[in-house]
């Protein structure tokens, strides 16, 4: 890992204070798989197209607004806050518990954050990243705001009981941010920069009717390895940075061979790009902010280190940003 360089913190910058999540304690496995899906060869064939082992599964009797509001206040305990404390939420989800009220109102109801305006966001597996640059830019014009940035996914429920090929991909999870310019330790939110491309060809669609999710997994590969690896780019020259100065990159985990091609047009060790895909599967929005978690409660981070993080998914939408981790 490179060593971090000395870095300069601005009072007053944007950043994440404390992440909490909610992952379901049951999983379904490649076996299990098996089971459903006569035509899988074997696991084998599960992991060398994808690298999934398990993915949790959320019961049917637990949405996503529940998900959504664990993982905020456990957030919120990390960050000393209370829901009181909250001014906005701000919920990123690609299956939303109804259209009205919004997902982000009804986790709302159940914080008691009676304060804070709410209201959710589409852009599917980039979610994270387009919440997150709209409370950094909140944040600059209003430095006195507390935002929670939510993730909930309930990905199973929208998989094609008969298409093996996204039955393999998906799993459930929630994720919270508490975002604000308090000082102390976090990812700083140096750059995020988001993009979007009219989908005409139905690379990624979820429609209406029958109500599960399809995919051309081959265009899908295509699209997501040039667009992520193209705002990277766009991101550390910005920034004036090298990729030597880079400790990690921090993908959305969509598939493992997609992160390895992403390491490869990149020219950097596969070692540097961060992956929980194993055990978690594709959780879209919720997948970036799970592995800054785990990234920070193994302490895989030190003072000043540089991250990348970049995701893609249908719209398609894309985006990346540069975060620095801080210690104090």
């Amino acid at each position: 890992t490179p060593t971090p360089p000395i870095a300069f913190i601005r009072p007053g910058q944007p950043r994440i204070v404390a992440i909490g999540s909610y992952i379901p304690q049951t999983v379904l496995t490649n076996e299990d798989l098996l089971a459903e899906f006569p035509d899988i060869p074997n696991v084998d064939w599960i992991v060398q197209r994808t690298g999934i082992h398990q993915r949790p599964v959320a019961p049917a009797n637990l949405d996503v607004v529940e998900m959504g509001t664990q993982a905020a206040l456990r957030a919120l305990n990390r960050a000393g806050l209370a829901p009181q404390d909250i001014h906005w939420v701000i919920v990123a989800t690609t299956t939303p518990h109804q259209v009205i009220p919004s997902t982000a109102c009804l986790i709302q109801g159940r914080l008691g954050a009676h304060r804070a305006a709410a209201f959710d966001i589409f852009a599917t597996c980039s979610g994270f990243l387009y919440a997150l640059t709209i409370a950094q830019g909140t944040l600059t014009a209003q430095p006195h705001l507390n935002i929670l940035v939510v993730t909930a996914e309930k990905m199973r429920s929208v998989v094609d009981p008969h298409d093996m090929n996204t039955a393999i991909l998906f799993g459930d999870a929630a994720t919270a941010c508490v975002v604000s310019t308090r000082p102390g330790p976090g990812f700083i939110l140096e750059e995020l920069s988001i993009h979007a491309e009219a989908d005409t060809t139905g690379t990624i669609v979820l429609a209406p009717e029958p109500g599960y999710l399809f995919m051309d997994g081959s265009s899908v590969f295509r699209t997501a390895v040039l667009r992520m690896s193209e705002v990277c780019e766009q991101v550390r020259q910005n920034n004036h940075l090298e990729w030597s100065d880079i400790a990690w990159v921090v993908p959305h985990q969509a598939n493992l061979r997609i992160l390895q091609a992403l390491a490869k047009r990149l020219k950097i060790s596969e070692k540097r790009v961060f992956s929980n895909i194993e055990t978690l599967g594709n959780t879209s929005s919720s997948s970036i902010p799970l592995c800054l978690e785990q990234m920070e409660q193994q302490k895989l981070l030190l003072h000043n280190h540089n991250l990348i993080i970049c995701a893609v998914g249908g719209g398609i939408t894309y985006g990346a940003g540069y975060l620095r981790y801080v210690q104090r």
